[in-house]
């Protein structure tokens, strides 16, 4: 009996970009977290039932970056970016302003490249979801 092809389904990491700013960066791993905060409404309408309202929407996550050189953007901790996620029609998608948490580069690994991670947590309204 011959072997079917099977296309490949899974959407791949290697065709994302974040855009901080204006720099393209070259990321090496990442995630973010969409999350909103609820308040509890349980009472004697609920009929014995619980129930909640959604209240603050937020997104944090964290990103470790490889740069080219020239293209290093001067991260500041505590400074608002504007970033884009784009993981390619029908991938993930984030577009929004961050506030950068924290920041790490290292910097003595002689046998390495220079990398930067940083976290985050949105400021104000974001997209998150689907690319539209």
């Amino acid at each position: 009996m011959p072997l079917t092809s099977v296309s490949e389904t899974y959407l791949a990491g290697l065709n994302s970009t974040l855009t901080i700013g204006s720099v393209v960066a070259c990321v090496e791993d990442g995630m973010y977290r969409a999350e909103v905060k609820t308040d509890e409404m349980t009472g004697y309408c609920s009929s014995g039932y619980y129930e909640d309202v959604a209240t603050i929407k937020k997104v944090t996550g964290n990103f470790k970056c490889a740069f080219k050189v020239g293209t290093t953007p001067n991260l500041q901790v505590g400074s608002i970016y504007a970033i884009v996620l784009d993981s390619g029609t029908g991938g993930p998608y984030l577009s929004g302003n961050v506030r950068v948490n924290s920041k790490e580069t290292p910097i003595l690994n002689v046998q390495g490249g220079i990398h930067q991670s940083f976290t985050f947590t949105s400021q104000g309204s974001f997209y998150e979801g689907v690319k539209p």
